[in-house]
């Protein structure tokens, strides 16, 4: 569902969004800058920027926060991230970081860099990494 990540790229525009689902938006993000509301399958997708980050809210038919997705610095992964991703990718540039909240819980979508290739690895919040694709240069 939200392993996609920002995947609203591939989106259709929404200009008439309901009142209700704006509501609900504003409940669970009040401080929030909307940039712009998109359909993604069966999701309403509401694309914002909050605390200076970019960021996705998922939302289903029923105007409920089903899953959201932002981009996040190294910096603010938890500590059991940071070194299992120092000790399995040890040398390699951290290129983007997404962090998935969703109904599975919390989890990482970091794309990685070495001089031979480039790395995609989901991380869970407790450092297990798994699904870790290589891509030749």
């Amino acid at each position: 569902m939200l392993t996609a990540g920002l995947a609203t790229v591939f989106a259709n525009d929404k200009t008439n969004v309901p009142e209700n689902l704006k509501e609900a938006f504003k409940k669970e993000f009040a401080n929030a800058e909307i940039l712009k509301w998109s359909d993604f399958g069966e999701y309403h997708v509401a694309t914002f920027i909050l605390d200076g980050g970019r960021a996705e809210a998922y939302f289903n038919a029923d105007n409920e926060l089903v899953g959201s997705v932002r981009e996040v610095a190294f910096t603010q992964l938890p500590l059991v991230v940071v070194r299992s991703l120092n000790k399995r990718f040890a040398g390699a540039d951290v290129l983007s970081i997404r962090e998935i909240t969703n109904t599975e819980g919390t989890s990482y979508r970091i794309f990685l860099e070495t001089q031979q290739k480039k790395l995609y690895a989901k991380v869970s919040y407790n450092g297990n990494a798994s699904e870790v694709v290589t891509a030749m240069k």
